[in-house]
Protein backbone atom coordinates (compact mmCIF):
# COMPACT_ATOMS: atom_id res chain seq x y z
CA UNK A 1 0.00 0.00 0.00
CA UNK A 2 2.83 2.33 0.55
CA UNK A 3 4.32 1.54 -2.12
CA UNK A 4 1.37 2.51 -4.62
CA UNK A 5 1.09 5.93 -2.71
CA UNK A 6 4.73 6.73 -3.14
CA UNK A 7 4.05 7.94 -7.08
CA UNK A 8 0.82 9.75 -6.00
CA UNK A 9 3.42 11.29 -3.60
CA UNK A 10 5.85 12.96 -5.44
CA UNK A 11 3.54 13.84 -7.92
CA UNK A 12 1.92 16.36 -5.73
CA UNK A 13 5.17 17.31 -4.57
CA UNK A 14 6.04 18.19 -8.33
CA UNK A 15 3.41 20.39 -9.39
CA UNK A 16 3.21 22.56 -5.93
CA UNK A 17 6.67 23.13 -7.10
CA UNK A 18 6.00 24.13 -10.40
CA UNK A 19 3.33 26.29 -8.99
CA UNK A 20 5.60 28.15 -6.68
CA UNK A 21 8.50 28.64 -9.67
CA UNK A 22 5.36 29.99 -11.84
CA UNK A 23 4.38 31.95 -9.13
CA UNK A 24 8.10 33.48 -8.77
CA UNK A 25 8.64 34.09 -12.48
CA UNK A 26 5.55 36.11 -13.15
CA UNK A 27 6.28 38.50 -10.32
CA UNK A 28 9.92 39.21 -11.59
CA UNK A 29 8.44 39.74 -15.03
CA UNK A 30 5.93 42.35 -13.66
CA UNK A 31 7.78 44.24 -11.04
CA UNK A 32 11.19 44.42 -13.06
CA UNK A 33 11.04 47.40 -15.45
CA UNK A 34 11.45 46.61 -19.53
CA UNK A 35 15.51 47.18 -19.95
CA UNK A 36 16.17 49.83 -22.48
CA UNK A 37 12.92 51.66 -21.66
CA UNK A 38 12.34 54.41 -19.30
CA UNK A 39 8.87 54.91 -17.13
CA UNK A 40 5.80 56.15 -18.95
CA UNK A 41 5.72 58.48 -16.09
CA UNK A 42 9.42 59.80 -16.75
CA UNK A 43 10.10 63.44 -17.72
CA UNK A 44 12.34 63.81 -20.41
CA UNK A 45 15.67 66.32 -20.01
CA UNK A 46 15.54 67.76 -23.13
CA UNK A 47 11.91 69.02 -22.48
CA UNK A 48 13.17 70.58 -19.11
CA UNK A 49 16.06 71.87 -20.60
CA UNK A 50 15.56 75.63 -21.74
CA UNK A 51 16.39 76.04 -25.85
CA UNK A 52 19.62 77.07 -26.79
CA UNK A 53 20.28 79.60 -30.20
CA UNK A 54 21.70 76.12 -32.15
CA UNK A 55 18.20 74.44 -31.17
CA UNK A 56 16.13 77.71 -32.10
CA UNK A 57 17.88 77.55 -35.56
CA UNK A 58 17.18 74.09 -36.04
CA UNK A 59 13.49 74.63 -34.58
CA UNK A 60 12.87 77.20 -37.32
CA UNK A 61 14.11 74.98 -40.09
CA UNK A 62 12.20 72.36 -39.13
CA UNK A 63 8.67 74.02 -39.18
CA UNK A 64 9.59 75.84 -42.69
CA UNK A 65 7.70 73.72 -44.72
CA UNK A 66 9.52 71.59 -47.22
CA UNK A 67 7.30 73.09 -50.06
CA UNK A 68 9.05 76.76 -49.36
CA UNK A 69 12.55 75.73 -49.36
CA UNK A 70 11.53 74.02 -52.91
CA UNK A 71 10.01 77.00 -54.31
CA UNK A 72 12.63 79.13 -53.11
CA UNK A 73 15.31 77.33 -54.86
CA UNK A 74 13.46 76.77 -57.85
CA UNK A 75 13.50 80.45 -58.07
CA UNK A 76 16.99 81.39 -57.73
CA UNK A 77 17.87 78.52 -60.35
CA UNK A 78 15.49 80.55 -62.71
CA UNK A 79 17.52 83.34 -61.65
CA UNK A 80 20.55 81.97 -62.86
CA UNK A 81 18.87 80.21 -65.94
CA UNK A 82 17.34 83.57 -67.08
CA UNK A 83 18.00 84.19 -70.52
CA UNK A 84 20.67 86.66 -71.65
CA UNK A 85 18.82 90.07 -73.73
CA UNK A 86 20.31 89.81 -77.23
CA UNK A 87 22.74 92.06 -78.61
CA UNK A 88 21.54 95.38 -79.88
CA UNK A 89 20.42 95.37 -83.37
CA UNK A 90 23.16 96.74 -86.11
CA UNK A 91 21.86 99.62 -88.36
CA UNK A 92 19.72 98.83 -91.05
CA UNK A 93 21.55 97.13 -94.06
CA UNK A 94 24.98 96.13 -91.90
CA UNK A 95 23.88 92.64 -91.50
CA UNK A 96 23.36 92.67 -95.47
CA UNK A 97 26.55 94.01 -96.25
CA UNK A 98 25.64 97.15 -96.26
CA UNK A 99 27.55 100.87 -95.03
CA UNK A 100 26.89 102.15 -92.31
CA UNK A 101 25.23 106.10 -92.29
CA UNK A 102 27.82 108.53 -92.37
CA UNK A 103 28.35 111.36 -90.09
CA UNK A 104 26.99 114.64 -91.41
CA UNK A 105 28.00 117.51 -93.49
CA UNK A 106 31.07 115.00 -93.21
CA UNK A 107 32.10 114.18 -96.70
CA UNK A 108 35.53 112.84 -96.14
CA UNK A 109 34.76 109.60 -96.53
CA UNK A 110 33.80 110.07 -100.09
CA UNK A 111 36.46 112.21 -101.25
CA UNK A 112 39.42 110.79 -99.48
CA UNK A 113 41.34 109.68 -102.72
CA UNK A 114 40.49 112.15 -104.81
CA UNK A 115 42.92 114.62 -106.23
CA UNK A 116 42.67 118.76 -105.89
CA UNK A 117 41.30 118.75 -109.85
CA UNK A 118 39.02 116.13 -108.77
CA UNK A 119 37.60 118.07 -106.01
CA UNK A 120 37.40 120.99 -108.37
CA UNK A 121 35.53 119.16 -110.80
CA UNK A 122 33.06 117.78 -108.38
CA UNK A 123 32.20 121.14 -106.99
CA UNK A 124 31.72 122.44 -110.65
CA UNK A 125 29.23 119.02 -111.52
CA UNK A 126 27.53 119.43 -107.38
CA UNK A 127 26.66 123.62 -108.37
CA UNK A 128 25.78 123.25 -112.02
CA UNK A 129 22.84 120.03 -111.01
CA UNK A 130 21.93 122.57 -107.66
CA UNK A 131 21.43 125.26 -109.59
CA UNK A 132 19.23 123.42 -112.32
CA UNK A 133 17.04 121.88 -109.99
CA UNK A 134 15.87 125.10 -107.84
CA UNK A 135 15.38 126.78 -110.88
CA UNK A 136 13.04 124.35 -112.24
CA UNK A 137 11.55 123.56 -108.89
CA UNK A 138 10.87 127.54 -108.34
CA UNK A 139 9.41 127.95 -111.87
CA UNK A 140 6.92 125.62 -111.15
CA UNK A 141 6.00 127.35 -107.72
CA UNK A 142 5.96 130.69 -109.82
CA UNK A 143 3.76 129.58 -112.63
CA UNK A 144 1.55 128.16 -109.83
CA UNK A 145 1.77 131.75 -108.53
CA UNK A 146 3.11 130.94 -104.51
CA UNK A 147 5.69 133.09 -104.24
CA UNK A 148 6.53 136.47 -102.05
CA UNK A 149 6.10 139.87 -103.94
CA UNK A 150 8.29 142.31 -101.43
CA UNK A 151 8.76 146.19 -102.33
CA UNK A 152 12.15 147.18 -102.62
CA UNK A 153 11.24 151.08 -101.50
CA UNK A 154 14.67 152.92 -101.21
CA UNK A 155 16.54 149.48 -100.41
CA UNK A 156 19.04 148.10 -102.73
CA UNK A 157 17.76 144.97 -104.77
CA UNK A 158 20.86 142.94 -103.79
CA UNK A 159 20.13 143.82 -100.19
CA UNK A 160 17.01 142.43 -99.83
CA UNK A 161 18.18 139.47 -101.84
CA UNK A 162 20.62 138.82 -99.16
CA UNK A 163 18.44 139.45 -96.35
CA UNK A 164 15.49 137.11 -98.14
CA UNK A 165 17.96 134.31 -99.18
CA UNK A 166 21.09 134.31 -96.81
CA UNK A 167 23.76 131.32 -97.70
CA UNK A 168 22.27 128.04 -97.09
CA UNK A 169 18.70 128.45 -97.78
CA UNK A 170 17.79 127.82 -101.29
CA UNK A 171 15.42 129.68 -103.76
CA UNK A 172 15.13 132.42 -106.59
CA UNK A 173 14.25 136.06 -106.77
CA UNK A 174 13.17 138.07 -110.02
CA UNK A 175 11.95 140.88 -110.92
CA UNK A 176 8.28 141.52 -110.43
CA UNK A 177 6.39 142.76 -113.56
CA UNK A 178 6.08 146.15 -114.30
CA UNK A 179 2.58 147.62 -113.42
CA UNK A 180 0.71 149.93 -116.45
CA UNK A 181 0.51 153.56 -115.38
CA UNK A 182 -2.81 155.42 -116.68
CA UNK A 183 -1.66 155.84 -119.64
CA UNK A 184 -1.17 152.48 -120.00
CA UNK A 185 2.74 152.34 -120.19
CA UNK A 186 4.68 150.08 -117.98
CA UNK A 187 6.13 151.34 -115.02
CA UNK A 188 8.58 149.48 -112.70
CA UNK A 189 7.08 147.72 -109.84
CA UNK A 190 10.55 148.36 -107.35
CA UNK A 191 9.66 144.59 -106.05
CA UNK A 192 10.89 141.63 -106.63
CA UNK A 193 9.25 138.27 -106.03
CA UNK A 194 10.90 135.35 -104.06
CA UNK A 195 10.40 132.01 -103.64
CA UNK A 196 12.03 129.92 -100.83
CA UNK A 197 12.36 126.94 -100.52
CA UNK A 198 12.15 125.16 -97.16
CA UNK A 199 14.32 121.98 -96.03
CA UNK A 200 11.58 119.67 -94.99
CA UNK A 201 9.90 119.57 -98.66
CA UNK A 202 13.17 119.28 -100.38
CA UNK A 203 15.52 117.65 -97.86
CA UNK A 204 17.28 115.61 -101.40
CA UNK A 205 18.45 119.23 -102.17
CA UNK A 206 19.75 120.32 -99.32
CA UNK A 207 21.71 117.22 -98.71
CA UNK A 208 23.46 118.26 -102.44
CA UNK A 209 24.14 121.36 -100.94
CA UNK A 210 25.45 120.07 -97.77
CA UNK A 211 27.93 118.18 -100.02
CA UNK A 212 28.78 121.23 -102.13
CA UNK A 213 29.92 123.55 -99.28
CA UNK A 214 31.65 121.07 -97.95
CA UNK A 215 33.76 121.00 -101.28
CA UNK A 216 34.29 124.55 -101.04
CA UNK A 217 35.45 124.29 -97.89
CA UNK A 218 37.79 121.72 -98.24
CA UNK A 219 39.29 123.74 -101.97
CA UNK A 220 39.63 126.54 -99.66
CA UNK A 221 41.39 124.50 -96.90
CA UNK A 222 44.35 123.10 -99.67
CA UNK A 223 44.93 126.75 -101.06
Amino acid sequence: MSGARNPVVWLGIVMVLGGIVATVAAYVLLAEPRRGSAPEFAVSTAATRPNTAEQKRDFRSEVIPADSRELAADSAATRSDAPVPPPAREPDGIEDGGVAPQPALDFRWKYAASTHEELLRARGDLETALDQQVESLCGEYFARGEFEKVPLGSRARDAVVRVLLPRGQLGTARDAAAVPDSNGKPVPSNAIEVVRLGKANHPELYELYDEFHWLEQELERQR
